[in-house]
């Protein structure tokens, strides 16, 4: 293959990947956008729940705090802590949420004091907690969801429909329940103290220990949304090919920006050459003349005009100061055009004496 020929598949490859790198980040971007599964509506009967299914969309913690709350919690930190684990923790420190007086809880309040055993002074807080975490499982069916009330040290732990089933008769009748009572009594967790980290901290070990009896464990949570792979993918190919796409301009940029300025060099050069050439020619003409005149006395011809000698002796004494001050190639050119004016053969003895002198005094 013949350079010329390598050349030209090198650059057909290389437009090629471009190309094909363009079209798949953009499929890689229109794909998740166009066939993605719908959201959750968040269109339950109860506000708080509604909130933080959204606050929950790509995140595993959401917080929403008021004025006076009374717990805290590092976000961040939580969040990290869970990591892609298909935990949710929907956190209400706000005194007007969850609120037993609500109407939407009514109904849910009204069936833990119907359970067997139950504690009637603590159904105010287990009605509004489970029928809130319900609702945020009900739309994250795969997940476990723990919701923190208001008040410090309360909280209820589900499980979505869809989170995998287990059978061991030791468990609690929640599991979910059962991972969040064992957090809850771990270490710092058990006081129900302001900072609720404790009880995240204590919620991941006691989850990964709850999950060791499942014959098959919950998958991990996609925070990032669907086809994650082909988004991150379609952005570094995309960042690639912009990249070459820029350095590719920039460099033909620079290539013609220097083949204009090599070629702007040359034809001054040319120019040079070629006004020096006239001008040395002139000097030559205006030598010969000088030398000459005693041979053509000799002759019987007669002497070269006087004044002719004289304007061409003086053009070419004006021609090389030119020549030596010019830099543009315009400049050379009107030097060339000048010396070659006054190279013509010797003018009409009956033309204007003072054409040749004109063009000499013209400027350059």
């Amino acid at each position: 293959m013949t350079g010329g020929a390598w050349r030209t598949g090198l650059r057909w490859l290389i437009g090629v990947l471009l190309v094909g790198g363009a079209v798949f980040s953009i499929a890689g971007v229109l794909i998740p956008l166009l066939a993605a599964p719908d959201e959750p509506s968040s269109t339950t009967s109860i506000p708080e729940a509604d909130r933080a299914i959204d606050g929950l969309r790509e995140r595993s913690v959401y917080v929403e705090s008021g004025d006076g709350a009374e717990w805290r919690l590092d976000v961040p930190a939580a969040r990290e802590l869970i990591g892609d684990r298909p935990i949710l923790v929907a956190g209400f420190a706000g005194k007007d949420t969850l609120r037993s007086d609500a109407p939407y809880f009514r109904d849910a309040i009204a069936d833990v004091q119907r359970r067997p055993g139950a504690l009637g002074d603590l159904a105010e807080y287990d009605g509004p907690m489970e029928a809130t975490c319900a609702a945020i499982a009900g739309e994250y069916p795969d997940t476990m969801v723990v919701v923190l009330h208001p008040r410090p040290g309360f909280e209820t732990a589900c499980a979505g429909p869809g989170f995998p089933a287990h059978d061991s008769e030791d468990e609690p009748v929640s599991w979910a329940d059962g991972v969040l009572a064992s957090a809850s009594g771990a270490g710092d967790a058990r006081t129900g103290g302001a900072d609720r980290l404790p009880l995240v901290e204590g919620l991941v070990p006691a989850y990964e220990t709850g999950i060791e009896r499942f014959d098959a464990p919950p998958v991990e949570r996609d925070l990032a949304g669907p086809f994650r792979a082909l988004r991150i993918s379609a952005y570094v190919v995309g960042g690639a090919v912009a990249a070459a796409a820029l350095f590719l301009l920039v460099r033909h940029g620079v290539t013609a920006g220097g083949a204009s300025v090599g070629e702007s060099r040359r034809g001054r050069r040319a120019a040079r050459a070629s006004a020096q050439a006239d001008v040395h020619a002139l000097a030559d003409r205006v030598l010969a003349l000088e030398r000459d005149q005693a041979d053509r006395l000799l002759s019987g011809s007669g002497p070269p005009d006087p004044a002719h000698v004289l304007r061409l002796a003086e053009g070419y004494l004006d021609l090389a100061r030119r020549i030596e001050s010019a830099e543009t190639t315009e400049q050379y050119a009107e030097i060339s055009r000048l010396a070659r004016s006054l190279l013509d053969p010797d003018p009409d003895p009956d033309a204007d004496p003072d054409a040749d002198a004109d063009v000499v005094a013209s400027p350059a």
